[in-house]
């Protein structure tokens, strides 16, 4: 199945009353929006591209490209404002498995989630949080905000206007993403600490975009 086609799926299931809108681009966002001068755009991007990859410099990059998965699971957000809700799937980096069948004894390969500890935070991710802590590095020399704390890796599909968590939660809990890893109010998840979660789709992970205005800028991993 398509993500646009998820999407469209969820959107339909959200029903009229509380008019789920699809996100313009899909995205994983790694910092909060800051607002800098126009003459600092550029110190800005060579910032970025320093702390995400050095590639361009000859020296070794920060990070490395990697296989991003993103789970068959819905989780929910409301902005600090609490006037804007929004719909996402969790991502964390993939790994090759294999699962067997259960009416047969042969085994098909899966890519699912690899569940990692980083920054002292169990299940995290180190390859997303990792980049959240880069761009924190980015956002701090501006005086902007970093992160939220405890983040939750996520690409955000769709959003509806006030904080209609609760009204998500009811009209979507027969989606099928949301059967597998149920979340209770506070959006924390019930799981065994190892276990392992076919992905709905696989993405590589090669480059951040910076984005500034309505211009997009690449900052390549690596």
């Amino acid at each position: 199945m398509l993500l646009a086609d998820v999407v469209s799926s969820i959107v339909s299931a959200a029903g009229p009353s509380l008019l789920l809108t699809p996100v313009d681009s899909f995205h994983v966002s790694l910092s909060k929006t800051a607002y800098i001068l126009y003459g600092q755009i550029k110190p800005f991007l060579t910032a970025a591209r320093d702390v995400f990859g050095a590639a361009a410099t000859g020296r070794p990059g920060n990070h490395a490209a990697f296989v991003m998965a993103v789970r068959r699971e819905l989780v929910y957000f409301v902005n600090e404002e609490r006037n804007t809700t929004f719909v996402a799937l969790p991502v964390g980096t993939a790994h090759a498995g294999s699962s067997s069948s259960s009416s047969s004894s042969a085994s098909s390969s899966s890519l699912c989630l690899k569940p990692s500890a980083a920054a002292g935070q169990k299940g995290q991710d180190s390859n997303l949080l990792g980049l959240i802590t880069s761009a924190d590095k980015v956002m701090t020399r501006w005086n902007a905000s970093p992160y939220y704390d405890n983040p939750q890796p996520h690409m955000t599909i769709a959003w509806a206007s006030g904080d209609v968590i609760q009204g998500l939660q009811r009209c979507l809990a027969d989606w099928p993403a949301s059967e597998q890893n149920r979340n209770d109010g506070a959006g924390h998840r019930h799981e065994q600490p190892n276990e392992r979660q076919e992905a709905l789709l696989a993405l590589r992970v090669d480059h951040v975009v910076c984005k500034t205005g309505d211009q997009h800028h690449r900052c390549l991993l690596g």
